[in-house]
C-alpha cells in the first residue's frame, strides 16, 4: 500500500512500458494532499513522487508519446511531469480550480481540458502554448469528448449545457449547436459518443440519460433513472447497450435503439 495522507478521488492512469522480454505496468495518480505519485504496479513499488501545493481530484492522462503526464490542480494549474521523474516540465495557468481530467486528441497530440473558471482549452505541451479557449458560461467538470474522425468536440458544464464545437476553428468560438437539459441541472459526468459518431448519450443531476443526435443537437430520447447521475454511461454490444449507474440505488442496461 502506499500512503496518499487524505482521501483519493481520482481514477488511476496505466502507463504500460517495454523492457527488454516483459512488461512493466506503472499507474499515475493524485491526492486531496497535493501528493501524486507514480508506483511501479509491476515491482509495488513508488517511482517517484512530488507535491503540487493544493488538491487534486481529477484523474491525470497521458501524452501521445507516452513521456508525459498531465493533471490539474485546485491551485488553477494543469501541470506537466515527466512520466520518468515527476520533473513538472511546464504548468499552465487558469483562472479558477481544474477537477476535469484532460484528454489527449489522438491527432495533433494536443490536451485539451475544462476548468471551473468555464472555459475549455487546448494546449500544445510540447512547444508550452495556448492554442486555443472557449467560454461555456458554466464550470466544466467533465471530460471533453473528441470524435477525432469529424473534428468535433463535445463539452458539457454544470448549467446543463452539452456543446458541440469545431475543434479546428476553436479560436473562433465556432459552436455547432447547445443542447440543454431540462431545469438547466449540472452534468457531472463525461458523455459516451456511440462509434458511427452519430450519437451521444449523457447522465444528468436531473436523473435522466439523455440521447442526442449529434448532427443537429436535437433529443432522441430520454430515460429516467428515478435519481440524481454521477458515474458517466457505457456503450456495448455494438452500442446496442448502454449501462450507467444512478442515485436511486440501482444499475441500469438501456437499450440504446428505443431507448428503454
Amino acid at each position: 500500500t502506499f500512503n496518499f495522507e487524505k482521501c483519493i478521488d481520482a481514477s488511476p492512469t496505466i502507463s504500460i512500458s517495454k523492457l527488454l522480454n516483459h512488461l512493466e505496468y506503472s499507474c499515475f495518480i493524485g491526492s486531496h494532499s497535493s501528493l501524486f505519485m507514480s508506483i511501479n504496479i509491476s515491482k509495488k513499488i513508488l517511482n517517484w513522487k512530488v507535491s503540487l501545493h493544493d488538491r487534486i481530484e481529477g484523474s491525470a492522462c497521458l501524452s501521445l508519446c507516452g513521456k508525459y503526464v498531465v493533471v490539474g490542480c485546485y491551485d488553477h494549474y494543469v501541470y506537466t511531469l515527466s512520466a520518468d521523474d515527476g520533473k513538472i516540465i511546464w504548468k499552465f495557468k487558469t483562472k479558477d480550480i481544474v477537477k476535469c481530467t484532460p484528454v489527449v486528441d489522438p491527432n495533433s497530440g494536443h490536451i485539451w481540458f475544462g476548468g471551473y473558471d468555464k472555459t475549455l482549452y487546448e494546449i500544445n505541451i510540447d512547444n508550452k502554448e495556448l492554442i486555443g479557449m472557449f467560454n461555456t458560461n458554466g464550470s466544466i467538470l467533465a471530460s471533453p469528448v473528441i470524435d477525432s474522425d469529424r473534428k468535433i468536440l463535445y463539452c458539457c458544464n454544470l448549467k446543463g449545457e452539452l456543446f458541440s464545437i469545431n475543434k479546428d476553428k476553436i479560436i473562433h468560438y465556432s459552436c455547432k449547436w447547445i443542447y440543454n437539459t431540462e431545469d438547466n441541472k449540472p452534468i457531472f459526468t463525461t458523455p459516451q459518443l456511440s462509434c458511427n459518431g452519430n450519437f451521444i448519450y449523457m447522465g444528468c443531476v436531473d436523473g435522466f440519460v439523455y440521447c442526442i443526435n449529434t448532427f443537429k443537437g436535437e433529443l432522441v430520447w430520454k430515460f429516467d433513472t428515478g435519481g440524481p447521475i454521477f458515474s458517466s454511461p457505457c456503450l456495448f454490444n455494438n452500442d446496442l447497450n448502454l449501462v450507467i449507474g444512478s442515485h436511486s440505488n440501482n444499475i441500469f442496461c438501456i437499450n440504446t435503439q428505443p431507448g428503454e
